[in-house]
C-alpha cells in the first residue's frame, strides 16, 4: 500500500488525530496532529534500516511548526538494541536531546540543551537552558539550569534570570537562584520551580532582597547587621549612610560615611557618628 491513513485511537493522548503516511516515498504528514498540548505541523521523511543487529529510525523535517513557533528543520536518530533505545540525535536550531530508555524498566536518562529566544505576554527573552532527567518514566529526578537574558516575565523587566533547580518534576527546587532588575537591584530566588503552570513558574518562591536600587541610592542590607543607602559620586567617591553592628545585634552604631575608593576592597574613609568621628583605612565586601 502506498499511502495509508493512520488513526491513533490507541494513545488517547493522540485521540481523534490522523496520521498521513505515504510508505513508498517513506514521507509522513502531520496536520493540527496534537500531542498533548502540543499542536503539530509539517512533513516528515523517514528511514528504518538495520545495521549490526540493531534497528535504526531516521526522521527529518523541513519547516515545522510546533504551536506558534516555526522550525526550519528538525531531525531525529533513534537506535534500538536488544530492550534499549538510544536517543542518538533529537535536535532542532534550538534545542539538542540525546540519551536512552530501556523498554523492560522504564528507565531514562536525558540530557537537554536549549538555545532560543521566547516572546510570549508570560515569559520574553533569550533562553538559554541545560537539563539531566534520569530515573523510570514515571518516578524520575531533574537537575540543571535556566538563564535568561534581557527579558520580562509577568511584566516585569530584568537583565538576568538565573535559576538552578534539583527535584522530582514537575516541582523542581530552586538553588542558587537570583534574579536582576533593569535598574540593578538583585533578588534572591528560594521556593520551587513549577513545570505545571507557565503562568506561574514560582509558586509560593520568596524574592530576598540582596540590592536594592532607589534612583542613584543602593539600599544595604545584610541579615539585619548591616542597613543603609549608598550613593556612588564617581568610580572612587561614594558616601554611605547606615547603621551596622559593631559588638552585638541589639547595638546599632548610626553614622555617615565618605570614602574613598584606593584598590580592591580597601578604602580610605572618614565616619561620623553622634559621639565620635573616624578616620582611617578600612577593607569591606561589597554586597
Amino acid at each position: 500500500m502506498a499511502f495509508l491513513l493512520a488513526c491513533a485511537q490507541v494513545w488517547p493522548v493522540f485521540a481523534q488525530q490522523c496520521i498521513a503516511i505515504d510508505l513508498n516515498n517513506r514521507k509522513v504528514e502531520l496536520a493540527d496532529f496534537s500531542f498533548g498540548k502540543l499542536n503539530i505541523k509539517g512533513d516528515f521523511l523517514f528511514d528504518v534500516v538495520r545495521e549490526n543487529g540493531s534497528l535504526v529510525l531516521n526522521l527529518e523535517g523541513k519547516d515545522i511548526l510546533v504551536k506558534e513557533k516555526k522550525l526550519p528543520w528538525l531531525k531525529l536518530k533513534i537506535v534500538k538494541r536488544g530492550d534499549k533505545l538510544f536517543i542518538n540525535n533529537f535536535s532542532s536550531p534550538e534545542f539538542i536531546v540525546r540519551g536512552n530508555f530501556n523498554l523492560a524498566d522504564q528507565a531514562l536518562f536525558l540530557d537537554i540543551n536549549v538555545n532560543t529566544s521566547q516572546n510570549s505576554p508570560t515569559l520574553a527573552g533569550h533562553i538559554n537552558a541545560r537539563a539531566k532527567i534520569w530515573g523510570h518514566l514515571n518516578n524520575c529526578l531533574a537537575s540543571g539550569s535556566i538563564n535568561v537574558a534581557d527579558g520580562n516575565y509577568q511584566g516585569v523587566e530584568f537583565l538576568r534570570l538565573a535559576v538552578n533547580f534539583l527535584g522530582k518534576p514537575p516541582l523542581l527546587n530552586l538553588t542558587d537562584s537570583e534574579v536582576t532588575l533593569k535598574d540593578g537591584s538583585i533578588f534572591k530566588i528560594e521556593g520551587l520551580l513549577s513545570l505545571k503552570d507557565f503562568n506561574n513558574l514560582f509558586p509560593k518562591a520568596e524574592f530576598i532582597s540582596q540590592k536594592v536600587i532607589l534612583g542613584d541610592w543602593q539600599l544595604l542590607a545584610q541579615e539585619n547587621k548591616n542597613v543603609g543607602f549608598k550613593k556612588e559620586i564617581d568610580d572612587k567617591f561614594d558616601i554611605v549612610f547606615d547603621a551596622y553592628d559593631q559588638q552585638d545585634e541589639q547595638a546599632l552604631d548610626a553614622g555617615t560615611e565618605l570614602r574613598y575608593k584606593m584598590h580592591g576592597d580597601k578604602f580610605l574613609k572618614l565616619r561620623m557618628e553622634e559621639d565620635k568621628s573616624i578616620f582611617g583605612i578600612e577593607r569591606r565586601k561589597e554586597f
